[in-house]
């Protein structure tokens, strides 16, 4: 799948597998590598979706402004179970069967 990233200084194209994970992992490492502060306009096939790229407490902060992607989901999800919650932290901890 022919996806286009255009972003405040160029336009990326790059050609991803037509699956939801491999799609967002595919998109996080792209936005993760690109200048602050950053509009940025995802476009493909199933639709266009906007993130707006700024310096939050010395890091990158992402978010999400408008998203109408939907991709479907060929590959299934792994199962995960909760193994542990520590609510006075916030935290948790998953594992996956093997």
């Amino acid at each position: 799948m022919q996806i286009t990233i255009q972003t405040n200084e160029e336009v990326i194209r790059k050609n991803l597998e037509e699956d939801a994970s491999a799609f967002y992992s595919a998109l996080g490492e792209i936005l993760s590598e690109l200048p602050i502060p950053n509009e940025v306009t995802v476009t493909c096939d199933h639709g266009t979706a906007k993130y707006a790229i700024v310096p939050r407490s010395g890091t990158r902060f992402i978010t999400q402004t408008s998203n109408n992607i939907h991709i479907p989901q060929k590959k299934p999800f792994p199962v995960r179970y909760l193994i542990m919650v520590n609510a006075n932290h916030n935290n948790y901890k998953c594992a996956t069967r093997s």
